[in-house]
């Protein structure tokens, strides 16, 4: 499936907590399972992340398209880590409102991994 594609079908498809959400949608792009229970426990999100994700990828310092990575947005409720999907010009960014791609500085970019 190429990014366009899986970045549509992100589109149609409706948000669902622990299986097309913020997190699980870029973790399945580059075939990461996350654990049942997936909570952060207060942890940041980058952090548990880093975890899961192990040595399965490579972290680097410049997105791609089609990496992935933690990225820092400001939303109504406050600031806070979100999962997404570098496009190679912005971030793909699943909420429970739908897709958004988003042009993002560097410094709100916390990781990112090549999806290789």
């Amino acid at each position: 499936m190429t990014l366009a594609e899986y970045l549509l079908e992100a589109a149609r498809t409706p948000w669902k907590d622990g299986v097309h959400d913020c997190t699980a949608w870029p973790a399945r792009w580059v075939g990461i399972p996350l654990p049942d229970d997936y909570a952060t426990h207060g942890r940041p999100l980058s952090e548990v992340w880093g975890e899961w994700i192990g040595d399965r990828l490579e972290l680097v310092l410049e997105p791609r398209a089609g990496d992935v990575g933690i990225v820092c947005v400001v939303t109504p409720e406050g600031e806070g880590e979100i999962g997404g999907i570098y496009t190679g010009e912005k971030w793909a960014l699943l909420t429970d409102k739908g897709l958004a791609t988003v042009r993002l500085p560097a410094e709100n970019v916390i990781a990112v991994w090549h999806r290789g």
